[in-house]
């Protein structure tokens, strides 16, 4: 995991803020100080208008929207200066800023949220994959990777974290993560069950993809859960991830006797991950089932196209459907809604609400960065999801969580849209 992917992540996070509220929300990442950096006021008064200018500046410049999503920002400035200059505290000026550019999309990071979130996002955890819920209120474990301490200590999909070493208000992923050898406590709410705290030894948990693929039924269905898309390090690669699920899928013969593959549903609920990685593995998985453009990425400076990756192999006669829910990341749900609108492809799930925006950090004097949304997808029938929203095919209200992998109502939903002959194929 980089920097630049949790640079995106708040700037979604705020912007997603931005639209219930008048400011963000309690439990935005790095709007309150959480007391592990001890508090400095090296920014003077210049200091804090530079930083007001260049985050403004920023934003005039960059911003995919030339009405910068109609926020006055001469207003926005004038608003905000004042309590910028008021506050006592370094974090208090940057949450003050990140408030600001959460108007527009847009959001800061200190160098000292920088350093630390660097010295955090090695993978040293306890090897759980999670969403946010109840506005950040809650971590829902969605699955725990074979292997893990996690799996070790009994956690398992459906779990609810409530809250990371006692800290009740508002659990971040990041707060899972540390060192190897340290513990981490963790308060567990399983279905059914009370409360619970559980201590966990944190390790090296390998960036490595672990795809997952089941057979659903005797009619040539298959499940795939492409595992982790994104981060860093030697064992992760686009073609890498490619291979470990065209090694999954071969367990089932996809490649070999395509004609004997019903359909595939492809799981993306809950995947997260904005980086190039993500990107480059998504599009050549689009290289199994289309052609050419998949979107175009529609900024001031112009239009330009994302195609697929084109792939030696094709699984043109499959059925697809893909699953969705309100945690789906923004690079995942682009990704479906791109195939959805060729044709190629059915979604189930929840309408998902993400930026379907593409972000642009700047680093500035001080060594923070900005980072400022500078384009916009648009599907190639010329609709931008943004303006015109995302809905499945089929949606779906309940959690599912709350289910067996065998009883998952999303997925029986899936295999009775592939049993109607046709669908998703070209």
């Amino acid at each position: 995991m980089n920097v630049k992917v949790m640079l995106v992540i708040v700037a979604v996070v705020f912007a997603a803020a931005r639209s219930q509220e008048a400011t963000v929300l309690p439990c935005a990442p790095w709007q309150a100080f959480d007391g592990s950096l001890e508090p400095t006021s090296a920014l003077g008064e210049d200091e804090r208008t530079w930083l007001i200018d260049d985050a403004l500046f920023s934003v005039e410049r960059l911003h995919v929207d030339p009405g910068f999503d109609g926020v006055d920002l001469v207003d926005l400035r004038q608003a905000y200066e004042p309590r910028i200059a008021s506050v006592r505290y370094d974090h208090e000026v940057y949450a003050l800023v990140q408030e600001m550019l959460a108007w527009v999309d847009g959001a800061v990071l200190s160098r000292e949220e920088r350093g630390r979130l660097i010295a955090r996002a090695s993978y040293t955890g306890v090897g759980v994959h999670v969403s946010s819920l109840s506005d950040g209120q809650v971590l829902a474990i969605n699955r725990v990777y074979p292997g893990s301490p996690a799996e070790v200590a009994g956690l398992a999909r459906g779990d609810r974290i409530i809250a990371v070493d006692r800290r009740t208000a508002c659990p971040y992923p990041m707060d899972i993560l540390g060192p190897a050898g340290t513990d981490v406590i963790l308060t567990v709410a399983s279905p059914g069950q009370s409360q619970r705290e559980v201590t966990i030894t944190r390790s090296v948990i390998e960036p490595i993809a672990a795809p997952r693929v089941l057979s659903l039924d005797d009619h040539g269905i298959v499940y795939l859960w492409p595992g982790n898309m994104s981060g860093s390090g030697p064992l992760m690669t686009a073609s890498g991830q490619l291979e470990a699920i065209r090694a999954a899928l071969d367990e089932v013969g996809a490649f070999d006797a395509p004609d004997a593959l019903d359909g595939l549903v492809v799981d993306l609920r809950g995947a997260v991950g904005e980086d190039s990685l993500a990107f480059s593995a998504m599009r050549g998985f689009a290289g199994w089932f289309v052609d050419g453009a998949l979107w175009n990425l529609v900024g001031r400076s112009g239009r330009s196209s994302v195609p697929s990756i084109a792939q030696p192999e094709r699984l043109d006669g499959v059925s697809l459907v893909i699953l969705v829910d309100a945690s789906t990341g923004n690079m995942y749900a682009i990704f479906a809604a791109a195939l959805q609108e060729r044709g190629r492809a059915l979604i189930v799930g929840e309408p998902v609400s993400v930026s379907w925006r593409s972000y642009r950090d700047e680093r500035l004097w001080n060594d923070s960065v900005i980072v400022v949304p500078n384009s916009e997808v648009e599907l190639l029938d010329g609709s931008r999801p943004r303006q015109s929203g995302f809905r499945p095919d089929s949606i779906m209200t309940v959690d599912w969580r709350d289910f067996s992998e065998r009883d998952d109502p999303y997925v029986a939903e899936a295999i009775r849209l592939i049993r109607t002959a046709g669908i998703g194929t070209d």
